[in-house]
């Protein structure tokens, strides 16, 4: 690493990758989610006059997940050394049109405008078995993933489960409305009807995502819809 190059494996270092090319597909990545590693890689063979190989996109991949396990390591410990990792550092400071205060600035009426939505198109399939009665709803077949990453704006669904509505009673001073005080829109909102929404979400993992912005389009948090809509 201290020569410019990542290993394809931690033992036998048969071939390398330098940083500077890893480093240049995660830069297209973030301008470009869908471009995959094959065709950066594709592309690479052709400048050089190589022959692509399938094993190249296994290789790469591991090293991609180094470089960024590394990356994110370095960002944490400068966020240390800054002092940044209180408790909602990030929804408090993240903007500084709107969080920064400068010196004798009169208050704002409106300090901060927010804007929370969520999209479905981000879907991921949960691989099950299949059933005997011939139903695909069988046992999941993926492998348990312990993995947490997102940074310090993802948040984790043990973090989101705690605003489920059976978690409700669990609140302190927290008090059912009364019927009368329900916003009707509430039961006609489509996305809350879990009864509509419960097959056409069944056969998904990840139904999508919700994120939360300021005005200025910097990112305060946002999560995955695990098995469910916006509601």
């Amino acid at each position: 690493i201290r020569s410019g190059f990542l290993p394809f494996n931690p033992l036998l270092n048969h071939s390398l990758v330098s940083l500077q090319t890893v480093e240049l597909y995660h830069h297209l990545f973030m301008r470009c989610p869908r471009l995959g590693v094959q065709p950066f890689l594709r592309g690479l063979c052709d400048l050089q006059g190589v022959r692509f190989k399938n094993n190249f996109g296994v290789q790469f991949s591991s090293a991609y997940d180094l470089y960024i396990r590394l990356t994110e390591s370095v960002r944490l410990r400068v966020l240390i050394s800054l002092d940044r990792t209180t408790p909602n550092w990030r929804l408090l400071n993240t903007c500084p049109p709107c969080q920064y205060e400068v010196e004798g600035e009169e208050p704002q009426p409106i300090r901060m405008m927010l804007a929370v939505d969520g999209n479905n198109s981000l879907k991921r399939f949960e691989r099950r078995e299949r059933r005997d009665d011939g139903t695909l709803l069988g046992p999941s077949r993926e492998r348990p993933d312990v993995r947490i990453g997102g940074g310090d704006y993802f948040l984790q669904p043990s973090q989101v489960d705690l605003w489920d509505e059976p978690n409700w009673g669990k609140w302190v001073d927290w008090s059912p409305l009364e019927k009368a005080d329900r916003n009707p829109c509430t039961d006609r909102w489509s996305n809350l009807n879990e009864a509509k929404t419960a097959k056409s979400f069944g056969s998904f993992d990840v139904n999508g995502i919700f994120a939360g912005f300021c005005r200025h389009s910097f990112v305060l948090a946002f999560s995955d819809m695990i098995k469910t809509g916006e509601q």
